[in-house]
């Protein structure tokens, strides 16, 4: 399914669940560009996802933080267009799709990122990626059949990028934006019950 050329993520089972007819509704004639429309799919998904998360974070301690849970439901909504999950492209503006590409393209020293500006920005992206692979499409690490995502198969590699990245993030913010460096340290220190509670969701609502 596509929206002006905005492509709809796999996001395992969890695309049958969503409500894209009636998404498609909503942003038909609002906007022409496919930014636009991914913006408008994350601003009707967003609360959708808010309810949902907010649940299944509630068992754990750790989790029962409303910054994060809204912070980890906006990924989820954007994520829902796989525009937004291969946002970042390499010098010749060719998506990318690999986690160690990435890493490499937010290098400013020996990759190609053009400032550590833009480095903090790339981490968050992995960040937000590799917490969407491991909670919500685990599966892509075992099955061969998972076209769209081409990742190394050890689920251990991911969350320990993933945990890396947002604690960059927390590093440059603290300088920078001192007021969002707590909400990356938390998403960091707890990396693995975001991404339990998300497999918990995932499970719930298939």
């Amino acid at each position: 399914m596509s929206w002006s050329g905005t492509r709809i993520a796999p996001c395992g089972r969890l695309a049958s669940f969503l409500p894209l007819r009636y998404l498609e509704r909503r942003t038909q004639g609002e906007t022409s560009s496919s930014e636009g429309i991914v913006k408008q799919t994350a601003d009707y998904l967003k609360p959708f996802f808010n309810p949902i998360v907010r649940q299944a974070f509630s068992p754990f301690i750790e989790l029962r933080d409303e910054r994060m849970q809204e912070y980890v439901a906006g990924v989820l909504a954007e994520f829902c267009a796989s525009d937004r999950l291969w946002s970042i492209c390499d010098t010749g503006g060719k998506p990318i799709i690999r986690m160690e590409n990435l890493i490499e393209r937010a290098d400013p020293i020996l990759g190609s990122a053009a400032s550590f500006g833009e480095e903090r920005n790339v981490r968050q992206h992995i960040g937000d990626y590799a917490l969407f692979l491991a909670g919500v499409f685990p599966e892509s690490f075992r099955s061969s059949r998972t076209r769209w995502v081409d990742q190394p198969k050890d689920p251990v590699e991911i969350v320990k990028t993933g945990k890396e990245s947002y604690l960059i993030v927390a590093l440059f913010d603290e300088v920078e934006n001192p007021g969002e460096a707590p909400l990356f340290k938390k998403l960091s220190r707890h990396f693995e019950l975001c991404a339990g509670g998300l497999r918990r969701m995932a499970h719930e609502i298939r």
